[in-house]
């Protein structure tokens, strides 16, 4: 079922029906959401908290908090609350950045980084499980669609 809506949203056919990219949207990014959901609680943390770890991880040198705000299209104070979370939890260290003194940035601290291989392993293995009859170039495929889809949809905003 989800190969089908997989394969009807990344076709590219001269028409299409917005009900079905809405819904079809929606519904994977809930069913993604779930899949992985229980594997985190198992480290206390939320897809959201575990997307700006994803974030941090990606910048091994610090990353502003406006840049994970754009990143998560989510405004500045809520990024902050969540990255001070993360802080107390020990798993992100902030830093004043070193470009800007007024700025800060935000790194993986030495329990996060071990936490992040640990966590991307068990959450990767039950989408990898899922997922096994796809081919690693559809879901390569599948997440160029999205990020083209993103800024499409970001540059009319």
């Amino acid at each position: 079922m989800l190969k089908s809506a997989f394969e009807k949203l990344v076709r590219q056919t001269p028409s299409y029906e917005s009900h079905d990219l809405i819904r079809l949207q929606s519904k994977i990014a809930r069913l993604t959401k779930n899949l992985t959901e229980k594997t985190l609680a198992e480290f206390k943390l939320s897809p959201l908290q575990w997307s700006i770890i994803g974030i941090a991880k990606t910048h091994p040198q610090g990353v502003r908090y406006v840049t994970i705000s754009q990143r998560m299209g989510v405004e500045a104070p809520f990024v902050t609350e969540v990255v001070d979370t993360l802080k107390k939890k020990g798993v992100l260290k902030i830093s004043t950045d070193p470009e800007d003194k007024r700025a800060k940035v935000v790194t993986l601290s030495a329990r996060g980084e071990g936490l992040v291989s640990e966590i991307e392993k068990k959450v990767k293995g039950k989408i990898d499980n899922t997922f096994s009859d796809l081919s690693s170039s559809d879901i390569k495929t599948y997440l160029s669609t999205i990020r083209k889809m993103i800024e499409k949809i970001e540059a009319k905003v």
